[in-house]
């Protein structure tokens, strides 16, 4: 495009009004550029304050939710493994309780067997 021809110019023209003779040839009016620099700043700073920091703000705050969230995750695996290693525990205690009286029902069981098995005997061996 013009390009070239802008660098060939200023590399040829050593005039201190170079940027002025840019600023014309490319049909600059100062008065609407500064105009429209002057409300570009107020878009600007309205979108900062009135978006851009509420925006932030609630990113933020889901960023503080999520960490907590994760925070409580690990502590209720770690409530989760420690009720499991206690429900495993009374398990374990209750088989063993459960043994224990199997094996006193059996020995009663077995008394008691005995003790019928004698009452006949005894019973044969008295003088009627």
């Amino acid at each position: 495009m013009n390009v070239p021809i802008l660098f060939a110019a200023a590399e040829g023209a050593e005039s201190p009004n170079l940027v002025r003779q840019i600023a014309e040839q490319f049909g600059l009016d100062w008065p609407h550029f500064i105009a429209q620099c002057i409300s570009f700043s107020i878009v600007a700073f309205a979108l900062y304050k009135f978006a851009y920091k509420p925006v932030l703000k609630v990113l933020e705050e889901r960023r503080q939710k999520i960490a907590e969230g994760l925070a409580n995750a690990d502590k209720i695996k770690q409530e989760l493994a420690s009720t499991q290693a206690k429900t495993q525990e009374m398990l374990t205690q209750a088989g063993v309780q459960a043994n224990k009286m199997i094996e006193e029902a059996r020995a009663a069981a077995a008394r008691v067997q005995e003790v019928e098995t004698q009452k006949p005997i005894a019973a044969a061996k008295r003088p009627q």
